[in-house]
């Protein structure tokens, strides 16, 4: 080959530069020619480019962090909301409906204007879900917004063995070592007779003495705590003579349990405070229970086959208290410190559990258990247990908490339910983190089972930013989530709750709109 003949076979860089302008120019007459920005070549074959609208405009697409700190700010510039009717809520995130035309949250509204002629009971609100609930997080801003409008004190349900208690930011609960719980999320502990509380756990204690007989035993008792009372009677109250029959332990000796609360001063104002004791338990024998209160004798609780409520008033507001429990076989389905009236929110972490279960508690018990805690609504938060190892479709998690939805409503009809989908989770790939591919499909399975349900639905995941937007929650300074991509930290739980709260309240507020529009002649 000649030196002359290699030269013709190398492209110049001119030559190059030269080919890509006259490229440019002809995509830019394209540009120009075809407005749509859209060429179809053949059936199935579309030659798509930017259209020409789109080269003049000179605006950046906002970031996920600029839309994250935008959501922050609308929240941080809300009055606080300390009146009952106070009207401060200007961020409005929309929970859905099933059906357009009737609100799914019905009777839990209808129960919140009745709170508002200042009825002298307490109702309850269930935060139920997985590890984004942990240490009361997001529950706990719940719990205070809503009782600081409708009224209400103390940490409510409180019960033994709760994950990661110890960073609970309302109350600080210790027990003695030989609890156990029995739950419907926890492997290898189940209890085949359906006997679950509300939360889906029930606990007993073991390791008591031998039982040789029993004996008949009649005693004194405030009557405060005579089973015959109610409530709203209990201003009267004296000593009463009370009959129950009691175990004989060998040696006499009775196996003792214990549980110890104290609320937090970094807690939120109202969580700090209680009024009363309620117990909901169980057992084949009767149980002596005490507590620390003016030295205050304790009493029996009677032996019963079903879930029972027990309610202990104080003679002032408590920030701590020591109950102790002696005897066999007792079964505690839950213990709450509220107070006399308003709202009560309680907190119920289920660590692993994807929200399944509920189909085994036993559907009367649990019927039972919430019309005697007259729970008026059910949150249930779940979704990223569901989501590492992405499936294509999700129809079989929708069948499965479809079911969970329908046990729920079959032992309660009346009760409100409000689902959460699963919050935003990011995974590394490629050195990058990014949002797992699956979480919209587990939200719209989730969506579609409590719209099937007649269940109210709200979107955590496009709420604080849709895809992408847990690595901006992780990256702002200072951080709204852990560095595990998948929890809020307390900070950004707070956001959270803000919210939820905020979508509550508007909802509510649409619903007594209605109310008003309809009335009107």
């Amino acid at each position: 080959m000649s030196k002359k003949q290699g030269k013709k076979d190398n492209i110049e860089p001119k030559e190059i530069f030269g080919f890509l302008v006259v490229l440019n120019l002809l995509l830019f007459a394209l540009i120009l020619l075809i407005p749509s920005g859209k060429i179809s070549l053949f059936k199935k074959v579309d030659f798509v480019f930017v259209p020409k609208e789109k080269l003049w405009e000179n605006t950046k697409p906002i970031s996920k962090e600029e839309q994250l700190e935008s959501i922050i700010q609308k929240i941080e510039n809300q009055v606080a909301d300390t009146q009952k009717n106070a009207d401060t809520i200007l961020y409005k995130l929309p929970i859905m409906h099933p059906d357009s035309g009737k609100n799914a949250l019905l009777s839990f509204y209808q129960t919140l204007i009745q709170l508002r002629s200042k009825k002298n009971k307490v109702y309850r609100i269930l935060h139920i879900g997985d590890s984004q609930l942990e240490g009361d997080r997001i529950t706990d801003y719940l719990r205070e917004k809503m009782q600081n409008r409708f009224g209400g004190k103390g940490p409510g349900i409180i019960n033994p063995l709760e994950p990661t208690a110890y960073y609970r930011k309302s109350v600080l609960l210790k027990q003695s070592k030989n609890w156990h719980k029995e739950a419907i999320y926890v492997k290898n502990s189940k209890n085949k007779k359906g006997a679950y509380g509300i939360g889906g756990a029930s606990f007993i204690y073991s390791n008591y003495n031998k039982i040789i007989g029993y004996d008949t035993t009649i005693y004194k008792v405030d009557s405060l705590f005579a089973d015959s009372l109610q409530i709203d009677t209990m201003s009267q109250h004296g000593t009463v003579e009370d009959t129950t029959i009691v175990p004989i332990y060998k040696n006499q000796v009775f196996q003792k349990a214990w549980i110890k609360a104290k609320t937090l001063q970094s807690s939120f104002p109202r969580a700090k405070n209680f009024e009363q004791i309620q117990l909901i338990y169980m057992a084949q024998d009767s149980t002596y229970f005490s507590f620390s209160e003016n030295n205050r004798k304790g009493f029996w609780l009677t032996p019963c086959l079903y879930p029972k409520k027990v309610q202990i008033p104080l003679f002032s507001d408590k920030k701590n208290i020591s109950m102790y429990f002696q005897g066999p076989n007792m079964r505690l389905f839950s213990m709450s410190l509220d107070g006399l009236k308003g709202i009560a929110v309680d907190n119920f972490p289920m660590r692993g559990s994807s929200g399944l279960g509920f189909e085994t508690i036993n559907r009367t018990w649990l019927s039972n258990q919430l019309k005697m805690m007259e729970v008026k609504l059910l949150i249930l938060q779940f979704g990223i247990n569901v989501v590492p190892n992405p499936q294509k479709n999700y129809n079989y998690y929708q069948r499965m908490f479809s079911a969970q939805l329908k046990a729920i409503k079959k032992a309660h009809n009346d009760l409100s339910i409000l689902v959460i989908g699963p919050s935003d989770m990011s995974r590394k790939k490629m050195g990058v983190y990014e949002s797992y591919p699956n979480i919209p499909l587990i939200r719209d399975a989730m969506k579609r089972a409590a719209f099937e349900n007649g269940c109210a639905f709200w979107d955590l995941y496009e709420n604080m930013g849709g895809q992408n937007a847990m690595l901006s929650w992780v990256k702002r300074k200072p951080p709204l989530a852990a560095k595990d991509y998948t929890h809020f930290n307390p900070e950004g739980a707070r956001y959270i709750g803000e919210m939820l709260f905020n979508a509550l309240i508007n909802d509510f507020k649409n619903y007594e709109k209605t109310i008003y529009n309809s009335n009107r002649p």
